[in-house]
C-alpha cells in the first residue's frame, strides 16, 4: 500500500463469511492513521459495543487457529466450482455458467433451455430442487437461477441431475 493510501485507508473486516459465524456478531474496523481513526470515531454511538462475547472469542479462534480449516474449505469450494461446470457441460450444455472466483454462489443463465416458465419454478416443481430465483436479484435475473456450491460434491451432482430431469419433463 502506498503512503498516500495508507494514510486514508479504513478496513471493515469480519470472520463472519469465511468461518460461517455471522450470528455471533463481531466485526473489526482497522484505521491506518489518526485522521481515519477520527473518521471512524464519527460512526453511530454504540456501534463499537455491539459485538457479542461469543463473537469475539470465535473471531479470535478463527484468526489464530482457523487457517488450515479455511484453506481446506477454499480447496473444496474450488473443486465444486470446477465440478459444477463439468456437470453442466455434460448434462445441461445450453446452460451458461461463468466460474466465479470469490464466492460459493453460481449464477446460471438458463435462457438457452427454452423453458416457458421461470427456470427456478420448473426446477422446483418438476425436479424437486430449490434454487435461488434470478428475478429476486432484479430484472436482469429473468431466466437465471442461483446455485450454492458450498455443499458436497454428491449434492451438486444431485442438483444438476434434478435440473436435467426437470428440463426433460418440461419437454424443453
Amino acid at each position: 500500500m502506498g503512503e498516500y493510501a495508507a494514510k486514508r485507508a479504513v478496513a471493515f473486516i469480519s470472520a463472519s463469511k469465511a468461518w460461517n459465524i455471522p450470528g455471533l456478531k463481531c466485526a473489526q474496523v482497522v484505521a491506518t492513521s489518526d485522521a481515519m481513526r477520527a473518521l471512524v470515531g464519527r460512526l453511530p454511538e454504540g456501534m463499537g459495543f455491539r459485538a457479542g462475547n461469543l463473537g469475539v472469542m470465535a473471531s479470535i479462534a478463527a484468526y489464530r487457529d482457523g487457517s488450515p480449516w479455511l484453506d481446506e474449505l477454499l480447496a473444496v469450494l474450488d473443486r465444486n466450482r470446477q465440478l459444477l461446470g463439468d456437470l453442466l457441460e455434460e448434462h445441461l450444455p445450453t446452460v451458461r455458467y461463468t466460474r466465479p472466483e470469490g464466492t460459493y454462489l453460481a449464477w446460471l443463465d438458463c435462457i438457452g433451455l427454452g423453458l416457458k416458465d421461470e427456470p427456478v419454478d420448473v426446477f422446483r416443481e418438476l425436479g424437486r430442487v430449490a434454487l435461488g430465483p434470478g428475478p429476486k436479484f432484479g430484472a436482469h435475473g429473468t431466466g437465471h437461477v442461483r446455485v450454492t456450491m458450498g455443499t458436497s460434491a454428491g449434492i451438486l451432482r444431485t442438483i444438476v441431475e434434478r435440473m436435467r430431469s426437470a428440463v426433460a419433463k418440461a419437454g424443453a
